[in-house]
């Protein structure tokens, strides 16, 4: 294959509720989407959620970048058997800090393509399939009493059988035994800080938690403090795991030398794409330290099905997040967007590539802005 056009879209993916956490609010979001054409005419999509607190991405750099550096760096090469593809992302797509987002985007891009011009799924560049279908959990926002109580509501009627919960400074006792109180103790259910504590006051909250049978407490001190986690983590009953403060290979390393986390959430666009994704995850194993599959808020179809493929070739993982779909989406860039059915389980996609359909139509009533380099 041999790639003639590649274009940019930044677009603006409404959402159905305001999800809130310690470090945002939003009842939108922009995202960045590529679609790599080869001269045959085979389309390649790809999608990167830029985050200033996690990464240090903003969406206007964001999408100059995309579009003056990579882009053109991808026009005109060619690609002459599957074995040249993770090489040329090696090479060309690598992330370094600060451009995760955007080689996300430009790499599912060019895996979905890759897969269609060989016949071949993205899962077959990183071992092949483990498993046929994988199981969700839901994430509870910020929200006031009543809200809560209806949304554990609905979790409960779905069935899924795993649950993340959003805290800030105190926000979280009463989300807690009304989850405990609504789901019972079948449900695991972890809580999320998103850095919102120092370390006196995690290593509170963390021994007042224990009697709830939390799993285990994602990212509870700032990014930029890492060199306090060991100590935490020496007062904690409670497992850490490691979100905002994870965003690169070399992050990873660290951690695993520095220790104090047992876990770590693998983000596909925080990381930088599957191939990244997919290095962090071997760190992960060959110290001990499990693994999330985690999202990005408001993440349309095209980055849920990366993520569905992350699950699907990764040895193991203790909980798995995204594919909300149009429970949380207004819109969406496909006419069958990626959800998951009772009980959390979606079945994992057979098709080549990323196995998704973008339809154009609807891109285009989401696009705010796109460039194209031939």
């Amino acid at each position: 294959m041999k790639i003639r056009r590649a274009e940019a879209f930044l677009i603006r993916l409404p959402l159905r509720i305001t999800v809130r956490h310690a470090l945002a609010s939003r009842r939108e979001t922009l995202n960045l989407v590529v679609r790599l054409t080869d001269d045959r005419g085979r389309e390649g999509w790809g999608e990167g959620v830029p985050r200033d607190y996690v990464t240090g991405e903003v969406v206007e750099s964001s999408f100059a970048l995309l579009t003056e550096r990579l882009l053109p760096a991808l026009a005109g090469i060619e690609i002459k058997g599957p074995e040249q593809l993770l090489p040329a992302v090696a090479d060309l797509l690598a992330p370094e800090p600060g451009t995760q987002t955007c080689c996300c985007a430009a790499e599912l891009a060019l895996i979905d393509l890759a897969g269609k011009a060989f016949d071949r799924s993205a899962a077959a560049w990183f071992g092949g399939r483990r498993r046929d279908s994988v199981g969700y959990g839901a994430v509870l926002p910020l929200l006031e009493p009543p809200e809560t109580t209806h949304f554990l509501t609905g979790v409960l009627a779905l069935g899924v059988r795993h649950l993340k919960i959003k805290a800030e400074g105190n926000r979280w006792e009463e989300a807690l035994t009304e989850s405990r109180r609504v789901l019972g103790d079948a449900v695991t259910i972890a809580v999320d800080a998103n850095g919102s504590w120092d370390l006196d006051e995690a290593a509170a909250h963390l021994r007042r938690m224990e009697r709830f049978d939390v799993a285990w407490v994602e990212q509870p001190l700032p990014r930029g403090r890492e060199g306090e986690v060991p100590r935490l983590a020496g007062r904690s009953p409670i497992p850490l795991m490691a979100d905002e403060s994870l965003t690169t290979v070399e992050e990873a390393e660290r951690l695993v030398r520095q220790g104090g986390f047992r876990l770590f959430n693998l983000r596909v666009s925080k990381l930088g794409g599957l191939a990244a994704t997919h290095r962090v995850a071997s760190i992960a194993a060959a110290s001990g330290v499990r693994v999330q599959v985690g999202c990005q808020v408001g993440e349309s179809s095209l980055l849920s099905a990366a993520g569905r493929i992350l699950a699907a070739t990764l040895p193991g993982f203790e909980a798995l997040e995204g594919s909300y779909g149009s429970r949380l989406l207004q819109d969406d860039v496909t006419d069958n967007p990626y959800e998951f059915g009772p009980g959390g389980v979606a079945e994992v996609q057979r098709g080549p590539g990323l196995g998704i359909t973008v339809a154009p139509g609807r891109l285009a009533q989401l696009v705010i802005r796109s460039v194209a380099v031939s």
